[in-house]
């Protein structure tokens, strides 16, 4: 993500933004320069995961990150490893559904879920999901 600082912002924060109803900063980097700049990275990390796993302290460096293209930035390395994803794996993707939540990011994280689950089904969790008090886990779980 390195080069992503190298490059000239192109003026888009403010209608990304408002698109987001202001909820989150972004970059201004839309969505196809972004899978560019990561594409690299991506293809490297379908080697790594072989022998070292999903690198779950990049997703959370970038899942802190304030901009919004940062989280689009894991979502898509979660994406592009979805197959290595564990049972164990759940919680931890919950973590992110509850942290920096709106539809964008919680979308794509129920693909990872339901990966998941498609895998190894667990009827009982997604039940107890379904009646959350945080409405971002129970759109997940319907």
């Amino acid at each position: 993500m390195k080069p992503w600082l190298r490059r000239p912002i192109p003026p888009m924060p403010p209608p990304m933004a408002a698109y987001m109803r202001d909820q989150f900063p972004f970059l201004g980097i839309k969505t196809p320069q972004c899978r560019e700049l990561i594409k690299p990275l991506l293809a490297e990390a379908r080697v790594d995961v072989k022998t070292q796993g999903i690198d779950r302290s990049f997703v959370e460096v970038c899942w802190q990150a304030p901009e919004r293209e940062f989280q689009y930035a894991a979502l898509d390395y979660l994406h592009a490893l979805r197959r290595y994803l564990e049972p164990e794996d759940i919680d931890w993707l919950r973590d992110l559904i509850e942290e920096k939540s709106w539809w964008d990011t919680v979308d794509r994280l129920d693909t990872m879920v339901g990966e998941i689950l498609w895998r190894n089904p667990n009827d009982d969790l997604m039940l107890a999901w379904a009646q959350d008090a945080n409405m971002w886990v129970r759109r997940v779980a319907i």
